[in-house]
C-alpha cells in the first residue's frame, strides 16, 4: 500500500479592524508681519497588525501605536534676509512600535513596548539669496527614551534610550552662484557643500551598542547653459567610516558599513 500524503492545512488568523478618532488642535499669533508664534496638539496613530517573520507565536501579532503630540514654536524674519524658526516638542506614545531581531538573526520583527518620551530642540537658521550666496544652518536634539518594556520579571529594558534615535543631527550647507553675462557657453556656475553631523545612538534595546557621533562632508560644482547642466559631485569627501546599520544576533553583532568616498558626474537637460 501507497503511504498517505497529507494536506498541509493553512492556518487562518483572524481580521484586525479598528476605528480611531484623531483630533488636532493649532494656533497662530503674529503680532507683527516679522513674527509667528504658534502652538499645536495632534494625536498619531500606527495600526498593528501581524509580523511576516516570527519564530515564536507571541511575536505574532504587533499592537497599534498611540501617540500624542504636543509642539510650540517661533518663525522670524531677522533683517528682511533671514529666516530663523525655533520649536520645542513632546511627545508621549503609547506601545510604540520597535523593530527587534528575531532570536535566530534572521530577519526582524515588530514589538510593542510599554511607555514611550521623546521631547525635544529644532532650530533652523537661513537667508534670502544675497549676491548669489545662500546658507542654512540646522539643528536638532532628541531626548527619547522608553519609559516601561517589560518582557518578563526578569528582563525589562524601562528607562532605555529608544534605539536608532541620534540625540544630535546638525546640517550646515553653503551654495554660491557665479552668473555670467558675456560667457556664450556659459550662464551659471554654482558651488555646493554639505555638512552634516549625526549624534550618537544606540543600536539596541539593552543600550549595549552604541554608534559614535559622525560627520558628513558632501560637495557639487554645476555649470549652467541654458537648458544644459553638468555636475561634478562627491559624498563622504573625507571617506569617514561609521555604521548604516547594525544589530545582534547573540552571541554575534553584525553591521552594515556606511557608504564609502563617492565622486561622479552628472549631466542633465530641462525642456
Amino acid at each position: 500500500m501507497g503511504e498517505t500524503v497529507q494536506t498541509p492545512v493553512d492556518t487562518v488568523y483572524p481580521a484586525l479592524r479598528d476605528m480611531v478618532v484623531l483630533p488636532k488642535l493649532a494656533i497662530a499669533y503674529a503680532p507683527g508681519d516679522k513674527i509667528n508664534v504658534y502652538a499645536s496638539y495632534s494625536t498619531g496613530y500606527k495600526p498593528g497588525g501581524f509580523n511576516s517573520t516570527f519564530e515564536k507565536p507571541e511575536h505574532l501579532m504587533f499592537k497599534k501605536e498611540i501617540s500624542h503630540n504636543y509642539e510650540a514654536g517661533v518663525k522670524v524674519n531677522l533683517f528682511q534676509y533671514f529666516y530663523a524658526d525655533f520649536a520645542l516638542f513632546y511627545t508621549d506614545l503609547k506601545n510604540q512600535q520597535i523593530y527587534r531581531t528575531a532570536p535566530s538573526g534572521r530577519g526582524s520583527y515588530l514589538d510593542n513596548s510599554g511607555l514611550s518620551r521623546n521631547k525635544g530642540v529644532e532650530f533652523t537658521l537661513h537667508n534670502q539669496s544675497f549676491h548669489g550666496f545662500e546658507g542654512m544652518v540646522a539643528y536638532g536634539y532628541t531626548h527619547a527614551k522608553i519609559l516601561k518594556y517589560e518582557l518578563s520579571n526578569a528582563v525589562n529594558y524601562n528607562d532605555k534610550f529608544t534605539p536608532y534615535v541620534p540625540g544630535h543631527t546638525l546640517a550646515l550647507q553653503a551654495t554660491q552662484t557665479l552668473t555670467f553675462k558675456y560667457i556664450k557657453w556659459m550662464d551659471k556656475l554654482r558651488f555646493n557643500v554639505l555638512y552634516s553631523r549625526t549624534g550618537s545612538l544606540y543600536w539596541n534595546l539593552s543600550n549595549t551598542l552604541k554608534e559614535a557621533d559622525y560627520g558628513l562632508l558632501n560637495g557639487k560644482i554645476s555649470l549652467i547653459s541654458g537648458k544644459y547642466q553638468f555636475d561634478v559631485w562627491g559624498k563622504n569627501l573625507t571617506n569617514t567610516r561609521y555604521h548604516a546599520f547594525l544589530f545582534e544576533s547573540l552571541p554575534n553583532v553584525y553591521a552594515q558599513s556606511g557608504k564609502p568616498l563617492q565622486v561622479g558626474v552628472n549631466f542633465s537637460v530641462k525642456w
